[in-house]
């Protein structure tokens, strides 16, 4: 592999790679992972309990798929829940790179939560169906 990475480490780094979000992912062991970011903390290492709360969000996305697709299943679906923790900077690209994601196969379906209080919160992101099954605000009902 390409500057030493193992097969899981490039399967994982995919989604950002697509995401285009400036994070390289680092797994050494179950217990050592975290990742680097290109826009901040200077170039050094973030252990994955170290992270905020969007880029845990959005790197357990990605070690969760590589997991799936290395794991032989017959159906490859991806469940992410909280998905409000995602700042709206790196959202819709995550969203996109989802997308492509199971457009090219490698996924079959992923299914996302995300606690809004209106469907416009939720970027509109070609390739992802948007299923509302919230209610509406008291002041909606109020009107």
């Amino acid at each position: 592999m390409p500057g030493g990475q193992s097969v899981s480490t490039t399967i994982i780094q995919e989604l950002l790679d697509i995401a285009d979000l400036g994070i390289q992912v680092v797994f050494n062991s179950i217990s050592d992972f975290g990742a680097f970011f290109d826009d901040d903390c200077d170039g050094h290492y973030v252990p994955f309990w170290g992270l905020s709360d969007s880029e845990r969000a959005i790197t357990g996305a990605a070690i969760a798929s590589a997991l799936i697709r290395l794991s032989g299943a017959p159906w490859k679906g991806l469940l992410i829940d909280g998905l409000e923790c995602v700042d709206s900077a790196r959202l819709p690209p995550l969203l996109r790179a989802l997308a492509r994601m199971v457009e090219t196969g490698a996924l079959d379906n992923v299914l996302l939560t995300h606690r809004a209080v209106t469907p416009a919160e939720i970027p509109v992101v070609e390739g992802v169906t948007i299923h509302w099954v919230g209610r509406e605000s008291a002041a909606a009902r109020a009107a």
